[in-house]
C-alpha cells in the first residue's frame, strides 16, 4: 500500500516537473523571439542589455537623400526600371487594342461577306426559278404548237385519204385491189374505211376470189397471198370500227 502511494507521489512530481520545464522553455523562446517577457512581465534592467533586439528587414534611408549616394542611385535605378515596365505595359496595351480592333474588323467583314453571299444566293435562286418558269412556258407553247400541227396533219391526212378512197371507189374493183395490195395493211384499211360499204365489199371480194390479173392466171401462191392480204385488211378494219380514233387496243 505504501509502495503504491510512493509511486503516485513520484508520478505527480514528474508531471509537475515536466509542466515547469515546458513553461520555462516557452517563456525563453518567446523572449528570444520578441525581446519581451510574456504576460507583460517587467524585465529587470540588468538583463535587458543581454536580450536580442528585433531587427527590421529593411532600413529606411535618412531623408533627404543625398545625391551620389547608394540610396539615390538605387532609387534612380528603380525609377528607370519602373518607367521601362510602364512603357512595356503601354506598348502591350496598344498591341492588344490593335489586335482587338483588327479582330472586330474581321468579324464585321465576315458578317458583310455572309450577308452578300446570302443575297447572291437568293438572287441566283430567283433567276434560276425565273429561267425554269420561262423554259416551262416555252415548252408549253411548243407542245401546244405541236398539238395544233398534229391536229392539222391529221385533218390533212384524213382529207387526202378521203380523196384517194373516192378515187379508188370509182375504179374497177380488180384495179383497186391491185393498188391496195401494194400498200401497208393499215393504210389499205384506212382507205377502205372511207369508202361506201358496196365499194369496200366489192374490192375485198375481188381480192378473195381473184383468179387472174390482166388476162394472166394467178398461181396458187399469188391467190393465197391476195386472200391473206384481204383477211389482214378485214382485221384492221374491225379494229378501226372499234377504235375510231385510230388507237390500237
Amino acid at each position: 500500500m505504501q509502495e503504491t502511494k510512493k509511486v503516485r507521489v513520484l508520478l505527480l512530481l514528474m508531471f509537475l516537473s515536466c509542466c515547469l520545464s515546458a513553461f520555462c522553455l516557452g517563456t525563453l523562446a518567446y523572449t528570444m523571439a520578441t525581446g519581451q517577457m510574456p504576460f507583460d512581465i517587467n524585465i529587470p534592467e540588468q538583463f535587458k542589455s543581454d536580450m536580442p533586439q528585433p531587427q527590421p528587414k529593411f532600413k529606411a534611408a535618412p531623408l533627404p537623400i543625398e545625391e551620389r549616394t547608394p540610396d539615390e542611385l538605387t532609387l534612380r535605378e528603380l525609377d528607370e526600371e519602373m518607367k521601362e515596365k510602364l512603357m512595356s505595359l503601354d506598348k502591350r496595351e496598344m498591341s492588344l487594342k490593335e489586335s482587338t480592333e483588327a479582330l472586330n474588323q474581321l468579324i464585321s467583314n465576315a458578317g458583310d461577306i455572309k450577308k452578300k453571299t446570302e443575297e447572291t444566293l437568293e438572287a441566283i435562286k430567283k433567276e434560276r426559278k425565273e429561267k425554269v418558269d420561262e423554259v416551262k412556258a416555252e415548252m408549253a407553247k411548243l407542245e401546244m404548237a405541236q398539238k395544233k400541227l398534229e391536229d392539222s396533219q391529221k385533218t390533212l391526212d384524213a382529207s387526202i385519204v378521203r380523196k384517194i378512197a373516192g378515187t379508188l371507189s370509182q375504179m374497177r374493183p380488180t384495179t383497186s385491189m391491185i393498188l391496195l395490195a401494194d400498200l401497208d395493211i393499215k393504210e389499205a384499211a384506212r382507205l377502205l374505211n372511207e369508202m361506201t360499204a358496196d365499194s369496200r365489199s366489192g374490192i375485198l371480194a375481188s381480192m378473195i376470189e381473184v383468179t387472174e390479173v390482166d388476162g394472166k392466171k394467178l398461181t396458187t401462191t399469188d391467190k393465197l397471198a391476195f386472200r391473206k392480204k384481204a383477211n389482214e385488211i378485214i382485221v384492221e378494219l374491225r379494229q378501226l370500227k372499234e377504235n375510231p380514233g385510230g388507237k390500237q387496243p
